[in-house]
């Protein structure tokens, strides 16, 4: 069974939208296959104006930290190359991957066509009873490493422990409820529906060699 290759995105930004002069100042980016974290790639990234001061106050990112940085554009060819045949997770994945999409087309490559996961979507399906779907909450809950939120390495790391951490709560469901779970997940805003057909065939291949 080949394995699946997740991309793991965290993206820190001047503000919410790219259309409107918002640039990312810190990219993040995990790649896992077979739940093992593969390799990182994380850097500062220089906005080419100041980071407004509510945006440092919440990322403790200052201009200081990406006077040296380079700009998107110096970054933007490798990071399409590392999102290629992967699956696209973010935590809140409609900003991540729009903003990325965005910058993307800004720098003249064409948008990223690929399946995605939005961790958030698959929390509140997998823990219901969460009194918070924040990032640094859920992190708490499930006792997952999370130094600085806010900050997209330590981000883009604690959003793949925290997909590792659901796929395992997965393949503990019984399978008829995979099943049903799987049957209603076409519905979902994310393609939560190849993960839920991976661990289908999990359990059926545990099942067979008992």
């Amino acid at each position: 069974m080949e394995s699946q290759k997740y991309a793991i995105v965290d993206l820190e930004t001047t503000g919410h939208s790219s259309k409107n002069g918002d640039r990312i100042i810190q990219i993040a980016i995990v790649i896992m296959e077979n739940w093992q974290i593969e390799r990182t790639f994380t850097t500062f990234v220089h906005p080419g104006q100041s980071i407004p001061v509510h945006i440092c106050d919440l990322t403790h990112i200052t201009d200081e930290d990406v006077a040296d940085a380079m700009p998107f554009e110096m970054h933007a060819d490798y990071v399409y190359e590392l999102l290629q045949d992967a699956v696209f997770v973010a935590h809140n994945v409609d900003f991540d991957l729009n903003f990325l999409q965005q910058e993307f087309t800004r720098v003249g490559l064409s948008k990223w066509q690929g399946r995605f996961i939005d961790t958030v979507e698959l929390a509140k399906i997998l823990f219901p009873t969460s009194l918070s779907f924040k990032l640094g909450d859920l992190a708490h809950d499930l006792a997952i490493p999370l130094e600085q939120a806010h900050r997209a390495d330590d981000d883009a790391r604690a959003t793949a422990a925290l997909l590792a951490k659901c796929y395992e709560e997965i393949l503990q469901l019984p399978q008829t409820t995979i099943e049903q779970l799987h049957k209603r997940s076409f519905r979902l805003k994310s393609h939560i529906s190849h993960l839920l057909f991976d661990a289908l065939r999990e359990k059926r291949m545990q099942h067979d060699t008992r």
